[in-house]
C-alpha cells in the first residue's frame, strides 16, 4: 500500500518531492472547513486569467488528463479534487456511496436549489492559484454542477473526458464498494447495471448543460492514449494558451522538461451506448480544426 502511494506520488510530482509533499499536506489540512476558511485568508486573492472545469465519470481518466494539461506553465490546479477542499463544490460521495453518485440522484436534482458562493470559492482556491495563469479544477461533482458553475463564472471553459463504459466500470469496481450497511441491498460490489446507468446519467448531465459549444471541449480517453501530444495541444489551443515544447515516448509525456508517466490500458470494443454518447457530446462541442 505504501509503495503504491509512493509510486503515484512520484508519477504526479516527478522530482519535485518537497514541493509535492507541501502541496498534498496542505490539501489534507484544507479538507477541514474551518481550517481552510482561516488559512486561505493568508494567501493573495486569486488573479487568474480564467476558470476551467473538468467533468466526466469516475475512473474515466480525468486525473491523468488533468495532470497532463496542467504541465503547461500557464495553468494551475490543486493536487486533489476541488470538491474535497472547497465548500461550494459538493462532494456527493461524503456519507453516501464511494464512486456511486447515482445513488444520490435526489440530492443531485436538488442542486438547482442550492446557492453557489463564487466569492467564497475564489477565496478557498487561493492557495493553489498563481498570477497570470488559468485555474483548472477536476472534480466529478463538476459534472452535475455545470449550470451552477456557468452561472457563477460566465466565461468559464469546460473540458469533458469520456471513456468506454466497461473500462470505467472495471476501474470503479477495483477501487470502491458500497458501504457495509447497504451490502444487503446492493451486494458486496456495485452491479454492472448500476454503474452503467450512472455512466449514462453523468454524461447526460453534460450534454444537457447550458455550457455554450465554444467553451466546451470533449476528450475521448482512448484517443488521448493513442496520441496524447495531439490531444493536449488541442486543449491548450482551445483555452487560448501558447503551445509549449511537448513530446511523448515510451509512455512518458514531456512538457518543457517536466515529465508525466501515462499508463496505457487495454482498449475495449466501442459499444453502441458509447458511440451514441460520443455522438451527443460531439454535437455539443464546436467543430474545430485539429492542431498540428
Amino acid at each position: 500500500m505504501i509503495y503504491r502511494k509512493m509510486v503515484r506520488f512520484k508519477e504526479r510530482h516527478g522530482d519535485n518531492f518537497f514541493k509535492g509533499f507541501f502541496r498534498e499536506s496542505l490539501a489534507k489540512i484544507m479538507r477541514n472547513a474551518f481550517l481552510r476558511s482561516v488559512i486561505s485568508r493568508f494567501f493573495p486573492k486569486p488573479d487568474v486569467l480564467g476558470m476551467v472545469f473538468m467533468s466526466g465519470c469516475y475512473n474515466s481518466g480525468t486525473t491523468i488528463i488533468k495532470d497532463a494539461i496542467c504541465l503547461h506553465p500557464m495553468l494551475c490546479s490543486p493536487p486533489v479534487e476541488g470538491s474535497a477542499i472547497t465548500t461550494d463544490l459538493v462532494d456527493f460521495d461524503v456519507g453516501y456511496f464511494p464512486r456511486g453518485l447515482y445513488s444520490n440522484l435526489q440530492d443531485v436534482a436538488n442542486m438547482k436549489l442550492s446557492f453557489f458562493d463564487k466569492d467564497r470559492f475564489r477565496l478557498e482556491i487561493s492557495p493553489w492559484c498563481r498570477k497570470n495563469t488559468m485555474f483548472l479544477d477536476k472534480s466529478i461533482s463538476n459534472t452535475v454542477m455545470l449550470n451552477q458553475l456557468n452561472e457563477a463564472f460566465p466565461n468559464c471553459f469546460v473540458i469533458n473526458v469520456i471513456r468506454e463504459p466497461y473500462s470505467t466500470i472495471a476501474g470503479i469496481k477495483k477501487k470502491s464498494t458500497p458501504p457495509a450497511m447497504f451490502v444487503d441491498i446492493m451486494g458486496e460490489q456495485y452491479s454492472d447495471d448500476f454503474l452503467l446507468a450512472q455512466w449514462e446519467a453523468l454524461y447526460s448531465f453534460v450534454v444537457d448543460s447550458n455550457i455554450p459549444n465554444d467553451r466546451f471541449f470533449n476528450i475521448d480517453f482512448s484517443e488521448f492514449e493513442k496520441n496524447p501530444v495531439q490531444t493536449i495541444k488541442s486543449v491548450w489551443s482551445f483555452l487560448g494558451l501558447p503551445l509549449c515544447d511537448i513530446s511523448y515516448s515510451n509512455g512518458v509525456l514531456v512538457v518543457s522538461g517536466s515529465q508525466l508517466l501515462i499508463r496505457q490500458g487495454e482498449e475495449l470494443d466501442r459499444c453502441s451506448l458509447y458511440l451514441n454518447m460520443i455522438n451527443r457530446l460531439d454535437k455539443k462541442a464546436e467543430t474545430r480544426e485539429s492542431c498540428n
